[in-house]
């Protein structure tokens, strides 16, 4: 999240890119998309 977050702070303002990545999270998190990317990644789901 850090590089999206990077990215983003060239080219928005700090509120305006805290507010994208919040939305982009929540995306994420109800698409289930986060679930699996726990999933795949080396420390595996939280407990």
């Amino acid at each position: 999240m850090k590089l999206l977050k990077r990215l983003i702070l060239s080219a928005l303002t700090y509120r305006q890119a805290e507010a994208v990545k919040t939305a982009v999270c929540a995306f994420l998190y109800y698409s289930g998309l986060a679930h699996l990317w726990s999933l795949i990644r080396p420390g595996g789901p939280p407990s």
